[in-house]
Order: C-alpha cells, then sequence, then structure tokens
C-alpha cells in the first residue's frame, strides 16, 4: 500500500507540472499575437536601438497610441477576385490589416468579425480592410471570393492570398507580427496602417478596450484629410 501510495503522489506531481508548462507556453505561443519590434526600451514596443534583429520579440508589448512605427515593406499578393494588391494600392487610404485562413476554427472567426465591426462603423467614412490568408495552398482566390461574400465584402474589403514564403516575410519583417509555416501561429493583432502606408498600432481581438481604441484612432486618422 506504500508503493502504491508514492507511486499516486509521483504521478500527481509528474501531471502538476506538465499541465503548468501547457499552460506558460500558451501564455508565450506566437499565435497569441507577438509583435517583433527589433530592439525596444520594454515598455511601449517602439524601436529605441538601431541594431535590428527579426528574433527580438515583445509578446505584450502594446502600442496603441498612434506612434508612427515605419512604413510598411511593399508586396504584392492577389485578391478574391484576381486582381494583383500591392502596398501602392493601398496608398492614400486609411486601412486595418489581419492574418487568418478560411478554415480556422479558433480566432480566425473572432478577427473576421472584429474586421466585419469595423466596417459597419467605419466603411461610409474611408475605412479600407486587408485580410491576408496565411494558409494559400488551400485558400484559393475562388475560396476566398465565397469567403468574402459572407461578408457582403466589396472592393473596399480585400481578401487576398500568395505564395507562403512572401506571406510569412510580410508578416515578420512587415507587419513585425510572429508568423510560421503553421497557419495556426498567425498573430491574433489587426493592424492600423495610415494614408502613406505607416503602420499606426497594433490591437488584440480579445481585448475590448483595445478594439474600441482601434475604432477611435482608425475614425482619427480618417478625419486627416489627403
Amino acid at each position: 500500500m506504500l508503493k502504491v501510495s508514492k507511486i499516486k503522489k509521483c504521478f500527481s506531481f509528474v501531471l502538476f507540472f506538465s499541465l503548468l508548462q501547457l499552460f506558460l507556453n500558451c501564455q508565450t505561443s506566437p499565435g497569441t499575437g507577438q509583435v517583433i519590434t527589433n530592439g525596444t526600451n520594454g515598455t511601449n514596443g517602439i524601436n529605441t536601438n538601431s541594431s535590428k534583429s527579426d528574433n527580438d520579440i515583445a509578446g505584450n508589448s502594446e502600442i496603441t497610441s498612434l506612434s508612427d512605427l515605419g512604413e510598411l515593406m511593399d508586396f504584392s499578393l492577389t485578391d478574391q477576385q484576381g486582381r494583383t494588391i500591392t502596398l501602392a494600392s493601398l496608398k492614400g487610404k486609411v486601412w486595418v490589416a489581419d492574418f487568418f485562413f478560411t478554415s480556422c476554427q479558433g480566432a480566425c472567426p473572432i478577427m473576421t468579425g472584429q474586421m466585419a465591426k469595423l466596417k459597419r462603423s467605419l466603411g461610409t467614412k474611408g475605412l479600407h480592410l486587408l485580410s491576408i490568408s496565411v494558409d494559400p495552398a488551400v485558400d484559393t482566390v475562388e475560396k476566398l471570393a465565397d469567403y468574402a461574400k459572407q461578408f457582403d465584402a466589396k472592393d473596399d474589403w480585400l481578401f487576398v492570398t500568395g505564395e507562403k514564403s512572401k506571406i510569412i516575410e510580410l508578416s515578420v519583417k512587415g507587419f513585425r507580427l510572429s508568423a510560421d509555416e503553421d497557419p495556426t501561429s498567425h498573430s491574433q493583432r489587426l493592424v492600423l496602417v495610415d494614408r502613406n502606408a505607416h503602420i499606426r498600432g497594433y490591437y488584440h481581438i480579445e481585448r475590448e478596450n483595445e478594439m474600441k481604441l482601434l475604432e477611435e484612432n482608425a475614425a482619427q486618422l480618417l478625419s486627416v484629410s489627403k
């Protein structure tokens, strides 16, 4: 009986530490929307170091104060109508971007729901949306067209796809959001971009205060003439 008791205690300790490790991994998972900051001051995620490293990540950086975080890199993707979309296609517009995939059953429906909400509240004021698929092998132009119809997406909401390596590069080096070959690793943050294609903020989809701030910040940028 003593041996059985000891075995049960050992098993309980192993189970406890396994669950603890799983919890910690979930908290630091790239899918939570880590922002790659290329050297930060540890408080607001803004670059203060001339030495840049693509591996410098701040998991919970708050960048929501309309700071100018630099110009976005150029890209070339294909939208739900088969048109080529580049950075130049969106210059002169205020827009919000997200990374998603159509078969996602986790965060993506929430992200797309938040994007749809922005469309309803600010679409008539000129806000544009860009949803970038991280699963191009599945999310063909035809697939994206069907998906876009569910949200009555017009020319002001583009669903785009492209080469997988280019999309990962755009996420990591362009938007400074974590990404890899696993589609589920995409960020859960929406990114606000101004008329000059400069990133102005990151907003986590599950934080109500940040979603409200995103709407306010986008409205502020829209109020500034071209």
